[in-house]
């Protein structure tokens, strides 16, 4: 409930966000009435003011040009690299699962599907940005990358959880992510492209949302989802470094509520090593959850096997008066 009421906070906190507009956006104004594109400056009569009709994705919210500097492209390559990166931290958990009915490991499937299905939401959203050249190609190379690899993990958390429905299992792997292309690909077709990254952000938030209620954080700790954790979390927040720069408006608040939810997952993990120090500055030794379980679960046998004692010395006692 409370990762809930935080996510709705977010998402409140995400519409608050300003358009950053550019100055070679200047001339937006001509073409759009809409009051977030209004340009900082006044378009300059030089063919970098005009847009190039040659671009397919010069519009309202996708920019497609350059990245202008050294700082804008490296920001933008350090956080395609450690998304990248993080594809392939779901495989640990994968070569644990084990068969049977699980409401972790449902989550857990659906979450990857539905990853599948976001970079599919974001592959359509960045597709005419297809060139080097693209501030967004790294990103639009990233997501088409992201949907191939969630499939086929997808696909091994289904070989591991094996259910009565596999073959309709199997066909939502590839389902999903195609249908998410096509929907994606009609909205952005009908509709401004803006609502296209709505649908993203919901499709990834939703992923993220099922990956967080699968993970069990009460057990022991996992030294890899808390590096990634503090990794995403930081990754999310890049952006901050270069605010300036020329970027998709819903793709910047997706990555900011990403980075909440993975710097919330990084407390959570955090709050457990900081409860051990604290407990030794209060004078005891605060065990690890699974450790207390197991204390706890000693001393409950030796509490049933003195009353089995009990119980046996009794009957004794009573054989000996019988006698």
């Amino acid at each position: 409930m409370k990762s809930v009421v935080l996510l709705f906070f977010v998402f409140l906190l995400a519409f608050e966000v300003q358009h950053v507009a550019c100055p070679s956006d200047g001339w937006l104004e001509a073409v759009s009435s809409r009051p977030h594109l209004a340009p900082l400056s006044q378009p300059q009569e030089s063919p970098l003011s005009q847009p190039d009709l040659d671009d397919p994705c010069s519009n309202h919210t996708v920019a497609c040009n350059p990245a202008g500097s050294d700082e804008a492209r490296g920001v933008i390559i350090a956080s395609s690299t450690v998304s990248f990166l993080l594809f392939f931290l779901p495989i640990r958990r994968i070569l644990v699962l084990q068969p049977g009915p699980n409401e972790d490991n449902t989550l857990f499937w659906w979450s990857l599907c539905l990853g599948s299905g976001g970079y599919a939401v974001w592959w359509a959203y960045f597709s005419a940005c297809g060139f080097l050249r693209a501030s967004v190609f790294p990103i639009l190379l990233v997501s088409i990358i992201g949907v191939v690899v969630h499939m086929l993990l997808t696909a091994a958390a289904t070989y591991k959880t094996p259910t009565p429905r596999d073959a309709a299992r199997a066909a939502f792997i590839i389902l999903l992510p195609a249908l998410c292309f096509v929907a994606a690909q009609g909205l952005k077709r009908s509709a401004p492209v803006q609502y296209t990254g709505w649908f993203g952000l919901t499709v990834t938030a939703l992923s993220q949302s099922f990956r967080i209620a699968s993970t069990e954080y009460r057990g022991d700790f996992n030294r890899w989802l808390f590096g990634a954790a503090l990794t995403g979390s930081i990754s999310g927040f890049l952006w901050l470094f270069h605010p300036q720069l020329c970027l998709s408006r819903e793709y910047k608040i997706t990555s900011y509520v990403i980075a909440v939810m993975r710097g919330t997952e990084f407390v959570v993990w955090s709050s457990r090593v900081i409860a051990r120090w604290l407990g030794r500055i209060e004078g005891h030794a605060v065990l690890p959850e699974a450790q207390n379980n197991e204390v706890l679960q000693d001393q409950n046998n030796e509490v049933l096997q003195d009353q089995n004692n009990e119980v046996l010395e009794g009957h004794n006692i009573q054989l000996n008066v019988i006698a």
